[in-house]
This record gives C-alpha cells, sequence and structure tokens, in this order.
C-alpha cells in the first residue's frame, strides 16, 4: 500500500531535479544575453558618430563552444583598424561570465565579421581575393591619340580609365525644367564643381600619361554638336559611305521611333537600343 505513493514521490523529485538542472542551465544564457545587449547599448567610438547601437541577435552553442554576436547596421558604421577590432573582442571578453567569455566568438555587423570590414591595406596579411587581378589589357588601345609625339612606357599607356565626374540634369516633370541633380552647396553643386576640375585638369593629366579615358558626362564645352547616324536622314542632311562595310548588324543600335517629332519613348514601345542598326568598318576581330 506505500509503492504508490513512493512512486509518486520518486516521480516528483526528478520532476524538480529536472527542473531545476533546466533553469540552472538558462541562467547563464540569460546572463549572457543581458550582458551583451549592456555592451552594445553602452558602446561608444571617438572615431565616428555612429549613432546608437544595440544587440540584433546571437547564437550561442555550448557543445561547440562558439558565439556568434549580432550587431545592427549602426556598429558597422565606424572605421574598423586591426587595433580597434582587437580592443572590441577585448572588451567583449571582458564584459562575458566564464566560461562563455572563453568560447570562439565572432561579432557581426551588417552581415559580416568585423575583421573582414577592416581595409585590405591596413590588414597584417593582405586578403588576395579583395585585390585587383589580371587587369592588364592586351591589345591595342581602342583609340589612340595619333599626334602625340610620345609613347608614356613608363606611365598609363594602353591603360583604359572610365571617370565618372558628378552627375548632370535632369529634367524635373513638376517644375517642367531642367534641373541640377545635387543640391546647392557653398555656391555652386557638385554637378558642377566636380566638372570643373575633371575635365580640364585630371582627364588630360591621364591621358598625357597614355591612358584612354571615357566618361560618361560630356567634355566638349562647346554648344554645337553633330549626329551621325544611318538611320536618321532629314531633309537638312545626308548620310553617305564611300565604301559599304564588311559587316553590319541589324537591329542592335539606338535609333529615334518619330525622327520627325519629339522623341518621346512610351512603356509600351520596347527599349530603343534594338530599333536602329550599327554600320561597322573592317573584319570581325
Amino acid at each position: 500500500m506505500f509503492i504508490k505513493p513512493a512512486k509518486k514521490i520518486i516521480t516528483s523529485f526528478l520532476f524538480l531535479a529536472v527542473s531545476t538542472f533546466w533553469i540552472s542551465a538558462q541562467e547563464p544564457d540569460r546572463n549572457v544575453e543581458q550582458r551583451l545587449k549592456d555592451f552594445f547599448t553602452n558602446f561608444e567610438t571617438s572615431y565616428a558618430n555612429i549613432g546608437k547601437c544595440r544587440l540584433d541577435r546571437y547564437e550561442l552553442n555550448h557543445s561547440k563552444k562558439t558565439l556568434h554576436v549580432y550587431a545592427n547596421a549602426n556598429f558597422g558604421y565606424q572605421p574598423f583598424t586591426p587595433e580597434n577590432t582587437e580592443a572590441i573582442y577585448r572588451l567583449l571578453k571582458q564584459s562575458l561570465p566564464g566560461p562563455v567569455n572563453y568560447y570562439d566568438i565572432t561579432i557581426y555587423a551588417d552581415g559580416k565579421p568585423i575583421e573582414e570590414l577592416i581595409p585590405n591595406i591596413l590588414q597584417k596579411k593582405q586578403d588576395k581575393s579583395r585585390l585587383w587581378q589580371r587587369i592588364d589589357y592586351k591589345g591595342a588601345p581602342w583609340i589612340q591619340n595619333m599626334s602625340r609625339p610620345y609613347l608614356a612606357s613608363k606611365g598609363l599607356e594602353g591603360r583604359h580609365i572610365a571617370l565618372w565626374q558628378s552627375h548632370g540634369k535632369y529634367y524635373k516633370n513638376n517644375k517642367g525644367s531642367w534641373e541640377w541633380q545635387r543640391p546647392r552647396l557653398f555656391c555652386t553643386t557638385e554637378d558642377l564643381f566636380t566638372q570643373s576640375f575633371v575635365v580640364p585638369y585630371i582627364i588630360p593629366m591621364l591621358e598625357n600619361a597614355g591612358a584612354v579615358v571615357y566618361t560618361p558626362r560630356e567634355r566638349d564645352r562647346q554648344r554645337n554638336e553633330v549626329i551621325v547616324d544611318n538611320n536618321t536622314v532629314t531633309g537638312k542632311s545626308i548620310y553617305l559611305e564611300e565604301k559599304k562595310p564588311e559587316r553590319k548588324m541589324e537591329n542592335f543600335s539606338f535609333a529615334r521611333i518619330r525622327p520627325k517629332t519629339f522623341c518621346l519613348y512610351r512603356r509600351t514601345e520596347s527599349f530603343p537600343g534594338r530599333h536602329g542598326t550599327l554600320r561597322r568598318n573592317g573584319k570581325k576581330a
């Protein structure tokens, strides 16, 4: 008659022991979470004003002895160097309880370990996968200044550089006028100021060193423009070929759909770069 109560007592004791063990096992994890939250909430840096930092989430694995800590985007706004990255890891480990502070800890910002956010030039051992490789162009330059009396054999001869000097004007529908894309600042705009030294100084300097420079903005300051197009011939101009090209590509170039009217492309119309043809001299390379 005493067997059933004994079973109940043993079952209750086991349940109490398991519950106590589960609660004691969860207590260190709560402590770790609170320490991580406090660390990022109180984090400040003298390198930059990055705003408020916080803990997004963390992954703690006791069996593998690893801790992955994910901070918010603000934490990644600071410049990372080998010195401050090492200091961040050291301070975080000092704030964590044992034995977690001896685990393999990785801090993430913007989805990447913060040690990977250190510029390659500051790394003690540079990552070759982050370096430019095989950028040397083999072959004749796309264009060549035949009037230049020298070759820059030790300079940028044969190098091809794409250079963007800010933006330009765009048509603002609500105002019905062309406007600069960037705001006025110190009596100028980025659209004008950058153009003022890139076109007359930087581009010629690169070209004098042998480089072939391409820019999406017009570099010629004159107001007159001549467009030669085999697809659009008006009454005031003609297109004439003295020698037939050896190759002709159809539907592979830009063309105006309505050349006699204001050219307005609607969304229902196909891409204008497919309406024209391309005339090309020379055999295919």
